[in-house]
């Protein structure tokens, strides 16, 4: 299965295009990648980021599109209004899996991946299979604060495409239950997972290529969310500090 995601760069390996091409190769299918933003970051932070040119951007996705049948894609960070149209106009139409990772900080809160786009952002995941927010991320999408259910509910009536809500932010718990909503109407607590003391980096990028790849292998949306998030518990004993920051995972 051929699988692209659409993301930014991480010149550590940790996140980002880098990663989501190694998740690709776990599951058993080919990556294929069209770069959305240059990001200069390292495993303690970012330290900057330039959006790709809408043209460039519509450029290698019509490149890729023309060319190789696409599976399923993961879409990360965008940047920009004008990446995210260029997006949405280019999957329009395409009866594939479509995954949402809706990037908008780096991972750590401090710094802003994107420019406002959240309106853009709401109408492409309209298109999408499974958006997959963290909490801060389903709040600004959303535009209110809410019990967890309650958010991931509303999210998907909003968004009308289903939530992954994943409540890593949540503290004073040991088990980390992520929510699933199909529908506003339609919200369950998944399986728990042990929360892990380290703030590990690239672990929404990974669990969304993941899903993306498991859809297209033939899964349901159920079925690919728990394989994935159980994939990304086992593979957090792959993490390691290879810089002087936050630990990743890596292959060997």
């Amino acid at each position: 299965m051929n699988i692209l995601t659409i993301a930014g760069t991480d010149p550590s390996g940790g996140a980002g295009i880098q990663a989501d091409l190694q998740v690709m190769r776990d599951c058993g299918c080919h990556g294929l990648s069209v770069v959305s933003a240059l990001v200069w970051q390292n495993t303690s932070g970012v330290l900057g980021w330039q959006a790709t040119a809408p043209e460039v951007l519509e450029a290698q996705l019509l490149a890729v599109f023309e060319d190789i049948p696409v599976h399923a894609v993961k879409i990360g960070m965008l940047g920009t209004p004008e990446n995210v149209q260029v997006v949405q106009r280019t999957l329009a139409g395409k009866s594939i899996p479509i995954v949402l990772d809706p990037v908008l900080a780096s991972g750590d809160g401090l710094v802003p991946l994107a420019s406002d786009l959240l309106d853009e952002l709401r109408v492409l995941a309209a298109l999408c299979t499974l958006v997959t927010p963290n909490l801060p991320e389903a709040e600004h999408l959303l535009g209110s604060h809410l019990p967890v259910r309650d958010l991931a509910g509303a999210l998907a009536g909003r968004l009308e495409s289903s939530i992954l809500l994943k409540v890593g932010h949540l503290g004073g718990t040991d088990d980390l239950v992520d929510i699933l909503a199909t529908r506003a109407d339609n919200v369950c607590a998944l399986a728990p997972h042990p929360r892990i003391a380290d703030d590990v980096r690239g672990t929404g990028c990974q669990l969304s290529t993941a899903i993306a790849c498991r859809l297209a292998l033939g899964d349901d949306l159920l079925a690919a969310v728990e394989w994935s998030r159980s994939y990304l518990s086992r593979i957090f004993d792959r993490r390691q500090n290879i810089g002087r920051g936050r630990p990743v995972i890596v292959r060997t």
